[in-house]
């Protein structure tokens, strides 16, 4: 509850998408019922996919249960927040100066799922160019997963980063 990461003041998100993956799960329709209930209540955020907002995942679980609102919704946050918001060259490019590395990734994944439901044969660009963006084809040629070097981009990694969750090893 505190402000720094504060829970998610909302929770028809995360309940939209429990009630699809109940319904998957058990093949029973009262979750898929429950889940198209409570629709109206996955909003369009205007931010990008993160730990506490969901409503791209719901949206994605209300189209694969058949719903056009909820591929309305998707294809919404496509088009306005993750491409709308791209450089020239597909980057994503978030207003948040603090994190923001988390955004290109998760732009990929949504853009992914959207891919994956409509069964799409090839990769979308915008994809390619967030997940080559991490991985050095930047303006600092610096690849941003720690250990990922590319002698071919000329693409180096940080070699003594400050993060709690890595594990450098000789």
């Amino acid at each position: 509850a505190g402000s720094f990461y504060p829970a998610n003041a909302r929770m028809y998100d995360d309940y939209v998408c429990a009630c699809a993956e109940l319904y998957w799960a058990t093949d029973d329709a009262t979750y898929k019922t429950e889940a198209i209930k409570y629709k109206a209540e996955v909003k369009d955020h205007n931010w990008q996919f993160g730990y506490n907002n969901n409503d791209d995942i719901a949206a994605y679980n209300l189209a694969k249960l058949g719903d056009a609102d909820g591929l309305k919704l998707l294809e919404g946050f496509i088009t306005n927040i993750y491409k709308g918001k791209a450089d020239a060259s597909g980057v994503y490019k978030s207003t948040d100066n603090w994190g923001t590395l988390r955004y290109n990734g998760n732009a990929a994944f949504i853009i992914a799922l959207y891919n994956t439901y409509k069964k799409s044969t090839t990769v979308d660009k915008y994809i390619y160019s967030n997940i080559d963006y991490i991985l050095g084809n930047n303006s600092g040629k610096l690849s941003y997963v720690v250990g990922f070097t590319s002698e071919k981009g000329g693409y180096s990694s940080a070699l003594h980063p400050h993060h709690r969750n890595v594990y450098l090893t000789d």
